[in-house]
């Protein structure tokens, strides 16, 4: 049985037993239009749990955690699929390309990888205190 404490108040799971038990994480982005960025828990999940990544996104998904801060993958596969805002097949087939070469290169270079997934780590959480700090300067400005 499930207990309550295993899900978030949004009801996804609170476990890191699917990122402590892979390389890598298939990131597959749902809010389908091409004319704006929207990142969802899909993606920040595989962050705060140091999860190497691969995203499906259409929209340039990885230029802008790049332009935000984060670091990518792109040392170690091709991210030129990034540039494509349509998922065509040939899109879907780079993408695997790139996920089964990722897949190969987290053991062959574990320490450059896990620099990067330390600094997205590091990245999130210090966005995560800057957005909350906003929010409660505009609560209590509000109450004031």
């Amino acid at each position: 049985p499930i207990s309550p404490y295993d899900s978030s108040t949004q009801g996804w799971g609170t476990s890191t037993r699917a990122y402590d038990d892979s390389l890598i994480s298939f990131i597959c982005e749902t809010h389908e239009t091409a004319d704006c960025v929207f990142l969802t828990e899909k993606t920040y999940r595989p962050i705060i749990n140091k999860s190497p990544f691969v995203i499906r996104a259409p929209f340039p998904a990885l230029a802008y955690l790049r332009s935000i801060g984060f670091k990518t993958f792109g040392d170690y596969v091709d991210e030129s699929y990034d540039e494509s805002c349509y998922i065509t097949d040939e899109y879907s087939n780079q993408l695997v390309d790139c996920a089964y070469s990722l897949l190969k290169a987290v053991p062959q270079n574990y320490d450059a990888v896990q620099e990067i997934v330390d600094h997205n780590y590091k990245t999130l959480i210090n966005f995560a205190h800057k957005e909350l700090a906003y929010l409660n300067k505009r609560i209590f400005s509000a109450l004031t």
